[in-house]
Parts: structure tokens; sequence; C-alpha cells
């Protein structure tokens, strides 16, 4: 076989690897710029039913990691979604078996709060619960979490 087909299947063999690794998810938050405003219960609601269909399928040992991919993403909607991120990173778990897959700027009964929703997974498991985290946009403290199995 002449060497330029060589190199011609070679780099095919390259290209083709490279677009199968590429397939894989995005890792990419869902952000929700807009300031919306929500009752308690209807935040609970929408919290409840948010598709996590992208990580449902994760262990819960694979979820620290693929937790700070999503927080990398989160931190490309800038200062203010930057700062958030490094609070979660921060203030909660390095380990914990949970990625944030929504995060909205909101009103919540009036408070001005990061509405922030995470996929989270018990031990052996994976990421098939919610769980809501309604966080201070002003000084960053928990207002109010609830669980959804």
């Amino acid at each position: 076989m002449p060497l330029s087909r060589r190199v011609a299947l070679s780099l095919l063999a390259m290209v083709l690897a490279f677009a199968a690794s590429s397939c894989g998810r995005s890792h990419r938050i869902e952000w929700v710029s807009e300031a919306n405003t929500y009752t308690l219960t209807r935040a609970g609601k929408l919290a409840s039913s948010v598709d996590i269909s992208d990580v449902s399928d994760t262990p819960a040992a694979d979820a620290p990691a693929l937790r700070q991919e999503y927080l990398i993403s989160l931190r490309s909607h800038g200062e203010a979604a930057a700062a958030l991120a490094d609070h979660l990173t921060r203030d909660f778990p390095v380990d914990s078996a949970s990625v944030p897959v929504r995060v909205e700027r909101a009103t919540v009964d009036g408070k001005p709060i990061w509405f922030v929703v995470e996929a989270w997974a018990e031990k052996n498991g994976t990421l098939t619960h919610r769980r809501m985290w309604l966080i201070s946009r002003a000084d960053f403290t928990v207002i109010g979490s609830s669980s959804y199995r």
C-alpha cells in the first residue's frame, strides 16, 4: 500500500475517532437568564419535573466529576453565574453525588433567589432524584430546599 494511502487512512481513522468521542453529552447546564417569579408551591412543582434524563444514568460514584463539568458550564454564563458556581463549589460537599442541571435567577415569594435544581443519587444508585435549592442572591445563604424522589 502506498505511503500516501496509509497516511490518508490514518487521518480518516483519527477524524472518525474524534467524531465518535465528540458524540457524547455536552455537559451544559440549563441556564434560564430571565428572572421569573414563582410561589414556593409553583417552584417546587417545576423542580420536581425538571428533565434530568441527560444525567440519570450516571452512577453516584461518577457524580462529583460530572458536577464539576456542569459547574464549569455554569461559569460560562457571566459574573453572577460564576459567583454562584464558586459558592456551589466552596460551600457544598466536594464528593456530593449530585449535579446541578438547571439554574435560574428568580423571585420566589417575593425574595430574589438563585433557583437551583440538581439531580442526585442515593449511595450506589444513579442520578434519578431531584433537589431544589433556593439560594439568596444577596449573600448566598440557603433560603430553602426540597428533595423529590
